[in-house]
């Protein structure tokens, strides 16, 4: 005759949750009693599927131990496994696994799951206890790292709405005989690459395009403490010690944990003069009489972030009517096809001569992303454009 074993089971509510405290991570709140047995016990966890772990409660609901859904079968599922433990009490089955203020700081709480969980590599469930040691519920390994990968994701969602904000999508700036452009495309949501332009108060145009070594949220603080440092800085005192300035400032800040590579630049519209620092970069190119020719900088300079006391050397480039400048970083050159093949500078920037420059950089754009198809963006990919009108 087939006996139906007891249900065991019993759930409480889940706490209010304040701030930052742990039991913002808790995901199981049933428990069971200590003189329930093993046999009633994993019956339970059949009946109810969606349960992966159980508290193990006294008679004054103090947390005593852990029953976790998967182990317990695997004990039960060796040889006469059932038969030894079925009518034992569970709490001889029970872990005696470590346990946690409900209140406490989740970040804390973090850091010594991770300690102890590095020693076992399968998930493992946590006790959330009151001050009387009451039950209160359980959390999961599984369950913080998801909700740490959450905060990050938020983080980062943040990180590049207000990178937009800064930096917009694209920037366009026209003058009586010039116009300007710039334009980013992050391989995620927030990247490394910086641009900017600036009519300054003496009338010539301010440009810089830069890449930060490495990505994510330490490469866009850099492009943030850039941008804020250019919108309010006091361009009377020149290009070299703009230069010098932001060196700097990525040094004191970063410590030679994190350099960049750009091209700051001045562009003087009435004499189409171009007075530039290349820091490292070397992604200029001139669109002339329908070709497209890179330009070989004479006095080339360390990447931005790499030795406190510099002195940038400074090149000039003048322009004729109608050419068409680009400065690009390499996220352009380096992006591989599905074949593994790459394009040449001039190759991507040719026609750049022809029509409106906004329409070409979103044309570019298009190119890029029917080149990499199937493959993904290695690479952020900025361009900027200045073109001496005819």
């Amino acid at each position: 005759m087939h006996v139906v074993s007891k249900e065991t089971f019993q759930k409480i509510d889940a706490r209010r949750v304040h701030g930052s405290s742990v039991a913002r991570v808790g995901s199981q709140y049933n428990y069971v009693k200590t003189d329930d047995s093993v046999e009633d016990v994993a019956d339970s966890f059949i009946r109810h599927p969606e349960v992966l772990a159980v508290g193990v409660v006294d008679s004054n609901m103090r947390l005593v131990g852990v029953v976790q859904r998967s182990d317990l079968f695997h004990r039960l599922g060796k040889p006469y496994g059932r038969d030894i433990l079925g009518r034992k009490p569970i709490t001889d089955v029970a872990e005696n696994n470590p346990t946690f203020y409900y209140e406490s700081n989740v970040f804390n709480v973090a850091e010594k799951v991770s300690a102890l969980n590095s020693e076992r590599q399968r998930i493992r469930f946590f006790g959330l206890v009151d001050d009387k040691d009451g039950f209160v519920g359980l959390f999961s390994s599984m369950d913080i790292l998801s909700y740490l990968a959450s905060l990050t994701q938020q983080d980062i969602s943040l990180a590049g709405m207000l990178q937009e904000r800064m930096q917009h999508h694209d920037d366009i700036l026209k003058g009586e005989n010039c116009s300007c452009i710039a334009i980013s495309k992050y391989a995620k949501g927030m990247g490394g690459d910086f641009h900017f332009l600036l009519r300054m108060p003496d009338g010539r145009i301010l440009m810089a395009l830069c890449d930060v070594s490495g990505k994510g949220a330490a490469a866009s603080i850099i492009t943030g403490m850039l941008w804020g440092m250019m919108k309010v800085y006091d361009y009377s005192r020149g290009l070299v010690q703009l230069v010098k300035d932001v060196n700097r400032a990525v040094i004191e800040a970063f410590r030679l944990e994190k350099y960049l590579t750009g091209i700051f630049a001045i562009y003087n519209e009435k004499t189409r003069e171009l007075v530039l620092a290349d820091m490292g970069h070397g992604h200029l190119c001139v669109g002339r009489n329908g070709k497209v020719r890179e330009v070989s900088i004479a006095q080339s300079n360390l990447p931005v972030g790499i030795e406190l006391d510099i002195e940038p050397q400074l090149s000039r480039l003048r322009l004729k009517p109608g050419d068409t400048l680009a400065i690009v970083t390499d996220g352009l050159i380096e992006q591989q096809n599905i074949e593994g093949q790459e394009q040449n500078i001039e190759t991507w920037l040719a026609g750049m001569q022809e029509g409106d420059l906004l329409e070409y950089c979103n044309d570019l754009i298009q190119r890029f992303n029917e080149y990499r198809r199937g493959v993904v963006q290695l690479d952020d990919v900025s361009v900027m454009l200045l073109r001496a009108e005819a």
